[in-house]
């Protein structure tokens, strides 16, 4: 009897220490905002693949510039249809005074253990292609960065994207390669759906396909001058 106390006693003082031992949510997503802040400002060169029913779209060489906290700049010949998911992901999107965050569990991603995170909107977003229902989250436990993104946004549309990453400089964790799945519900009506592209401009999107992102000849931290991200007028 005593061996059996003891031995539930050793089982519930080491579950009491797992569970403190685990970050919270909250403090998951800032320490993946803390890695991506290391990052001032980066560009590259980037090939897309779009598989999208009702389109035909070859793929495209992109020249991306961004620069911290969330302003991107495209250099392409024609139009480039990439949703926002497939420039990465910017963890100020997710901040505490906008989403709550949970830790639900513990997952594994192409062979990486992640924390898998549950997150609710505080405040509702006036634009309803904002707008979403239910957000999760795949975080690299060890490289604190996102692995997976699984996002329904308004009208039940489903968004998955996982990304791969490569070492830049020898510090940097940056995508190499991003995947973005969409689908939806086969009743969903085409007319009612619009999204807004990087441009700004509103176009009618797909219900389903893929969009395959690769990333090469990163350059980092170049100081980007704020001029290069000014819309011309």
């Amino acid at each position: 009897m005593r061996m059996f106390f003891i031995f539930a006693t050793v089982i519930t003082f080491t579950t009491h220490f797992i569970a403190l031992a685990q970050p919270g949510g909250r403090e998951i997503l800032n320490r993946v905002e803390d890695r991506f802040n290391e990052i001032k400002d980066y560009t590259a060169d980037v090939l897309t693949t779009i598989e999208m029913e009702r389109l035909r779209i070859p793929r495209k060489k992109i020249k991306i510039y961004f620069k911290q906290p969330d302003k991107f700049h495209l250099e392409s010949d024609g139009f480039a249809m990439i949703p926002r998911e497939g420039f990465g992901f910017n963890p100020s999107q997710f901040q505490a005074d906008r989403y709550d965050a949970v830790l639900i569990g513990m997952d594994t991603v192409n062979g990486s253990t992640t924390f898998k995170l549950q997150l609710a909107a505080k405040v509702r977003p006036l634009r309803i292609e904002l707008r979403l229902r239910q957000i999760f989250l795949w975080v690299d436990s060890q490289n604190w960065v996102i692995r997976k993104m699984e996002s329904i946004a308004f009208e039940n549309r489903l968004v998955k994207v996982t990304f791969d990453y490569g070492l830049v400089e020898k510090k940097y964790l940056l995508p190499s390669n991003i995947v973005v799945q969409l689908s939806s519900p086969s009743t969903e009506k085409e007319n009612d759906t619009e999204s807004r592209g990087m441009d700004g401009m509103r176009r009618r999107i797909p219900r389903s396909g893929t969009i395959t992102i690769t990333f090469t000849k990163y350059s980092v931290n170049q100081n980007l001058p704020d001029t290069l991200f000014e819309k011309e007028k």
